[in-house]
């Protein structure tokens, strides 16, 4: 089995903290009314940034498009507004102000919410508060498996940062009422699924059972399929009949945007680069000879934050084993149309078992 160093899988853009734009601070002067700018948080999976320079625009970031989202990821929103005119009184510049608050979560959350399937959440945050431009801190929670992203500090107005000839940024005219952010952070996905598949007769080893992998996320909940491998990770869908088959005699892991498929031992199935989360194992087509027994097809799964044994299931097909019993005629002749008496055992199918409820 190739073997294949721990990967930590990079996610989302390089942040840059949205300056603060107001007429005190040399900008231009804004007379909004108090209204509520809507915050789109994108959570992004890939194991390289494009650019380690990568400007943050404000916009919805066309690059990123290719790259699958992480679901279930919770942010929580905190006003600091005060505590950052404080800081500019006591002489901080804008960045030093933006710094001293970074860290700050001070009283209950002005607004929360969780990433959908797609790895997206909408905030939305008063663009102003008790009369001054707002500023806020945007916390990311923790979740196991997850190196949480910083702390992003986001202060209004916002306007579109738009990239010039040069290379250089400046801004646009227009204030952003709607307002995209690209948090970066690490997931681990080094858990490893074992499979033993025997037959109900003899406990012998099974080649040629077939499994997909599936995990639900987001709310409403939505599930998904292993699909595929791009960039180092495994894709996902949610249409099943493009569901990748895992077959018992082989061993999976991540390839050059396929998978790298080996043999192994009769009757065993891994799956390496699994994040952490939980599963299900789904069987979909027995060995030839052997029959799924119901109860079994559906086996669920956990792979946990920073263990590093991997998750064993056994799972069983019904198989038929007989044996006959030749009485002894020591020798005897046996006339023709002679009734002679044989025993025959059968083992029963579990799967007739459950139905029958013995």
């Amino acid at each position: 089995m190739k073997n294949h160093k721990k990967i930590s899988i990079i996610l989302g853009a390089l942040f840059l903290i949205l300056p603060l734009l107001t007429n005190s601070f040399g900008a231009k002067k804004v007379f909004a009314e108090e209204t509520a700018a809507q915050v789109i948080l994108h959570k992004k999976k890939m194991t390289d940034l494009p650019d380690p320079l990568i400007q943050n625009s404000g916009k919805e970031m066309s690059e990123f498009d290719q790259y699958q989202g992480l679901a279930d990821i919770s942010f929580s929103v905190y006003n600091v507004t005060q505590e950052f005119y404080a800081q500019r009184d006591k002489g901080a510049s804008v960045d030093a102000a933006k710094q001293a608050v970074q860290s700050l979560t001070p009283g209950t959350p002005v607004a929360s919410g969780t990433t959908d399937a797609d790895g997206n959440v909408t905030l939305s945050l008063p663009k102003k508060q008790n009369g001054k431009d707002a500023v806020y801190t945007i916390k990311e929670e923790p979740k196991d498996g997850v190196t949480a992203a910083a702390n992003m500090v986001l202060a209004f107005p916002v306007y579109e940062m738009i990239k010039q000839t040069d290379g250089s940024y400046k801004y646009g005219t227009e204030e952003l009422d709607t307002i995209h952010l690209y948090p970066k952070n690490t997931v681990g996905n080094d858990g490893t699924l074992k499979v033993t598949k025997i037959g109900t007769a003899e406990n012998e080893a099974l080649n040629g059972a077939e499994f997909i992998i599936s995990k639900e996320e987001g709310t409403p909940s939505v599930k998904k399929y292993i699909q595929s491998v791009t960039d180092g990770l495994y894709t996902w869908t949610t249409d099943q009949t493009k569901a990748k088959h895992f077959i018992t005699g082989h061993s999976y892991d991540i390839g050059n945007n396929d998978f790298a498929e080996a043999s192994i031992e009769k009757g065993q199935l891994i799956v390496n680069h699994l994040e952490v989360g939980k599963y299900n194992l789904e069987e979909v087509k027995a060995p030839d000879n052997a029959e799924m027994i119901e109860k079994q097809t559906i086996t669920p799964f956990e792979i946990l934050a920073n263990s590093q044994t991997p998750v064993e299931k056994t799972i069983k097909n019904d198989t038929s084993k007989v044996d006959k019993t030749t009485p002894q005629l020591n020798g005897k002749d046996v006339a023709i149309g002679e009734k002679i008496q044989y025993e025959i055992s059968v083992n029963i199918p579990l799967g007739i078992a459950d139905k029958e409820g013995t």
